[in-house]
């Protein structure tokens, strides 16, 4: 799940891993520290086979992740696999059914789309005690608080952006600062013309990549011009899509959207391309804005239905697409 800038632009992303600002490797998550329940998703289509990130939730048996990596534009979706990865053991499990926000836009590009960027996943059985459990954030302080991100997929640092994708079974982790919520879209749009799509900003938080360099902060944008980490912060990329943005262990955001912004000839951006370098912008869905929606479909529990289970390890095909230009503006989905 980042954003790059001079003049106005943002991106949505689907994610595929976790870019750090510095020493990738001592990123690389270390099972059996509590967060062996963030897992990797396999998704077969039509066209192939694709992959997103997941949170196992409190039940054991339901996974948070984006709506974007399961909606229209990936295709018909033929079979999805969740897969968990402990100290000694891992463990492949199918997915029953998935259960898509009803108000998730698959044809808005930003912030239109990202509000209500979420699905529930039912898994065909429950998951080993092994598979961490995670609850949900449920305070609206998220601004200004210190999370951690965690993705599955191509990982890079900041100074380069993403690269190849993480060795199997390897998760990246980092940290960052929740800068503000969608609603300083309204802002921009209102003093510099621009069309964001907010039908509903409080429910976006969103994150800066900042490399400690005052001309590399995009919270300048975000009302909030301060290098918080510096070179530790994280950032997500594509293939991150669905994973957590945690708050005291708990689930605050789900991985959505992310770009760049370019204004009047100024960008933070060091390169002016969304790849994961750093002065990009990261947009999480906000999930204390959704909390009835998400514990409702932890009530739907069916009986256990069998999913096909694909070989692996499976060719993985993660791209990005879907971009929209106008008023100055870009934005990009990841998966």
């Amino acid at each position: 799940m980042g954003l790059v800038g001079m003049g106005l632009g943002l991106a949505s992303m689907q994610a595929t891993a976790i870019v750090v600002g510095a020493d990738l490797e001592g990123h690389y998550v270390e099972r059996g520290t509590g967060l062996d329940g963030i897992g990797y998703i396999e998704i077969a289509t039509g066209d192939g086979i694709g992959s997103c990130t997941g949170t196992l939730l409190e039940t054991g048996r339901h996974v948070l992740s984006a709506a974007h990596c399961f909606d229209s534009n990936v295709g018909v979706v033929e079979s999805v696999n969740m897969l968990f990865f402990g100290v000694d053991e891992e463990i492949q499990i199918g997915v029953d059914r998935i259960t898509l926000h009803p108000a998730h836009d698959e044809v808005a590009q930003g912030l239109g789309g990202e509000a209500f960027d979420l699905a529930v996943l039912e898994l065909a059985v429950t998951a080993p005690e092994f598979v961490d459990r995670f609850a949900l954030y449920e305070g609206n302080d998220e601004v200004l608080q210190i999370a951690q991100l965690v993705g599955f997929g191509r990982a890079g640092e900041g100074a380069v952006g993403w690269g190849e994708l993480s060795p199997y079974g390897v998760s990246v982790t980092g940290f960052n600062r929740v800068e503000s919520t969608g609603a300083v879209y309204e802002v921009l749009n209102a003093q510099y013309g621009f069309e964001f799509a907010v039908p509903d900003p409080d429910r976006v938080l969103l994150i800066d990549f900042d490399s400690g360099l005052e001309k590399d902060d995009a919270g300048v944008f975000l009302g909030q011009p301060d290098i918080c980490l510096g070179v530790d912060e994280a950032h997500s990329a594509p293939g991150d899509s669905g994973g957590p943005l945690l708050i005291d262990g708990k689930i605050a955001g789900v991985a959505s959207s992310g770009g760049n912004i370019i204004l009047g000839g100024f960008t933070s951006d060091i390169n002016n391309v969304w790849d994961g370098t750093f002065g990009e912008l990261a947009g999480y869905t906000r999930v204390s804005a959704n909390l009835d929606w998400i514990r409702a479909q932890t009530l739907l529990t069916s009986e256990p239905v069998t999913v096909p289970m694909l070989p692996w390890p499976a060719l993985l095909a993660v791209g990005v697409g879907l971009f929209w230009q106008a008023s100055g503006s870009r934005w990009a989905r990841l998966r």
